[in-house]
């Protein structure tokens, strides 16, 4: 976990995927009682999870394609990534048909590029690997001559009718475009920026094939490029299954973010540099251009814009920029990897931008949208937007005009309109609990056991043991978390599958819900709050949470939900981990549901079996499946190759 300045009021701050975390809300008396009447009125068990991201397949991050006896971080840590990262190349190429690949570990897609470069490997075999990749990854294959996809499939099977697609900045088109240099008149640029002129041609015209793409702030760097007819062929084989995808870009060229997903990981995020033209110029070279493809869709390939749910113009913009000192004053981002937040003389970095310049610059998505015919269709503009921008030492949670999602919503109310709001202007908000101290303690937390004669007594078991049976010391079998009657048999009680309620022998009772299942319960809450937190009461108008999973801590060696715990460092044989993870996973659904919030789990499928918490599929299709899961999810139990 990457070391941070110490900060305020971390309990409302919440990090997100994927690098550090903390979480958004406090979980103790936060729970929203005030909202408009849910649009949601159905049963709980009613209610289904129909909603997925599709990670690891456009977009690389290490961690996803680790080994089970390394990778267990989401995301990697500062101290893996300055080793070399855990992403295996083995685990990730598989049985590419290129020549045996060497085994060695990435850290991101354009260190996996140059490393593959190193190793031999030339621009068409790179471009086959990552070809390949994508291929496996979505199962594309051939049908009756048509192209189809049979992960959607199974995606379908288990109740999924959105996938959420994060792709790179890297399309191709039709027609070739170019980034805008900085022109080094603001600051002193490093070296490898002097180059005259502030315009490069970056982005060839696409051949329908998967090109190298040179980054345009690095000169080391290079993306495996997206044919736009590639991204096509994902709508319409969604669109055949009554699907429909959200087309997220999730990494942009130099990064814009910090974290493993943003390409450029572990060096610091160079896409926010002076001046304030030039970034929100290549800001509009990449969006403005996937708006007029989709806008032209509509008429030059209905059945592909059929397919087409929505666009997200940034991923997480500025993720982790708050917890650098921002300060005029200081140099420019050097090469240093951004975790250090210092550069080589010991100062704190410095991204150059101030939170309302972000804000300012997604503003023009949603004027750019609103001119588009995009807004009179049925595709939504899902404006991803996060806290973590902002310095948490800045401000007062107590103080609603400099509290982070307060700053938000007041942003996001002033340049949209309430009908907008209710069709196709949707703010998004990313939450996990697995960075937050409230809630992924539960290995480190004390849990009530009962000695023989009954006596409630404390230890530290790893992981709670509700109920399990177990036998004692005359090899009588009994069950844990109970109370001994007088008769010699033992009972267990359970108020609401969440608190336990216990007899000491005094005859008091002791209720416990500070850890375990009521304190999970706890932690599903957010949901119903950050509505509040933004501003936004009307059910009706769009909120979405395109990011939570049902992992409880960012090291799945520590989750509760993973069932892969250590406890000093051995491994736990969890019985009961699958029931605390589904009452988590099932908590958050229906609390979402009943705040109108549209919850988008993270993700589709991840390989390394540390993450199973956080791989859906694998959730889905586990012999005891939560019951948000829908369709006939356990017939593909065992259909997932590798990649």
């Amino acid at each position: 976990m990457k070391t941070l300045p110490k900060i305020k009021f971390t309990s409302y701050l919440h990090l997100s995927i994927f690098t550090i975390g903390i979480y958004s809300f406090s979980v103790t008396g936060l729970a929203l009682s005030n909202l408009s009447t849910p649009v949601y009125t159905s049963a709980s068990a009613a209610i289904k999870l129909d909603k997925t991201n599709f990670g690891g397949g456009f977009v690389l991050e290490d961690w996803f394609f680790a080994r089970d006896t390394v990778g267990h971080n989401v995301s990697s840590t500062c101290e893996e990534a300055k080793n070399g990262g855990v992403g295996s190349s083995q685990v990730f190429i598989g049985n590419a048909l290129v020549k045996q690949v060497a085994d060695f570990t990435w850290t991101s897609e354009t260190d996996l590029i140059k490393k593959l470069s190193g190793h031999g490997y030339s621009p068409e075999d790179i471009e086959k690997i990552f070809q390949y990749h994508r291929d496996t990854y979505l199962g594309k294959t051939l049908e009756n001559n048509e192209v189809v996809f049979t992960k959607l499939r199974e995606a379908k099977a288990t109740g999924i009718k959105i996938i959420r697609l994060p792709i790179t900045w890297a399309i191709q088109y039709d027609k070739s475009y170019t980034f805008t240099k900085p022109d080094g008149q603001v600051v002193t640029l490093p070296a490898e920026y002097d180059i005259k002129g502030n315009t490069i041609a970056n982005v060839p015209k696409s051949n329908g094939n998967v090109q190298l793409i040179q980054d345009p702030f690095y000169s080391d760097k290079k993306w495996a490029s997206i044919p736009i007819s590639q991204i096509e062929a994902v709508l319409k084989g969604a669109n055949q299954l009554g699907m429909q995808v959200i087309l997220d870009v999730h990494a942009f060229p130099g990064g814009s973010s910090d974290g493993t997903y943003n390409g450029v990981w572990p060096d610091a995020p160079r896409f926010w540099l002076p001046k304030k033209e030039v970034y929100q110029a290549n800001f509009r070279a990449i969006f403005d251009r996937l708006v007029a493809w989709a806008s032209d869709l509509k008429e030059t390939d209905p059945a592909a814009f059929a397919g087409l749910a929505g666009l997200t113009p940034m991923n997480e913009p500025a993720h982790l920029m708050g917890f650098l000192e921002i300060s005029k004053n200081e140099p420019l981002l050097s090469k240093k990897p951004v975790c250090s937040a210092t550069d080589s003389t010991g100062k704190i970095i410095s991204w150059g931008v101030q939170p309302k310049d972000v804000l300012d610059t997604l503003a023009l998505a949603v004027e750019d949208f609103r001119a588009s015919v995009l807004s009179k269709t049925q595709v939504k503009l899902v404006m991803n937007v996060i806290e973590t921008m902002y310095n948490p030492n800045d401000y007062n949670p107590k103080d609603q005009k400099t509290y982070p999602f307060s700053l938000i919503g007041n942003w996001w109310l002033g340049i949209t309109s309430p009908e907008e709001r209710k069709v196709w202007a949707a703010v998004d908000i990313h939450h996990y609990v697995a960075w937050d101290g409230g809630c992924n303690n539960v290995l480190t937390a004390k849990h009530p056991l009962y000695n023989q004669t009954g006596d409630l007594q404390w230890n530290d078991p790893g992981v709670w043991k509700s109920p399990i049976f177990e036998k004692d010391s005359s090899g009588k079998t009994i069950l844990q978390y109970a109370i001994k009657n007088p008769d010699g048999t033992y009972t267990i009680i359970d108020n609401d599958n969440f608190n336990k309620t216990y007899k000491k022998t005094d005859g008091t009772l002791f209720v416990d819900n500070r850890n375990g299942f009521a304190q999970i319960k706890a932690c599903s809450t957010w949901f119903l709050n950050v509505r509040r937190e933004l501003g936004i009461l009307d059910n009706n108008e769009l909120v979405f949470a395109s990011e939570f999973s049902a992992g409880t801590n960012s090291d799945s060696w520590k989750s509760g939900s993973s069932g892969r715990a250590l406890n000093n460092n051995k491994p736990i044989t969890i019985t009961n981990f699958d029931t605390y993870r589904n009452t988590f996973l099932e908590a958050q659904v229906k609390n979402a549901a009943e705040a109108s919030v549209e919850a988008i789990f993270w993700t589709w499928k991840i390989e390394n079996n540390n993450f199973s918490d956080w791989s859906l599929s694998t959730i889905c299709n586990s012999a005891k499946k939560p019951s948000v899961c829908g369709g006939n999810s356990n017939a593909n139990a065992n259909s997932y190759p590798a990649y």
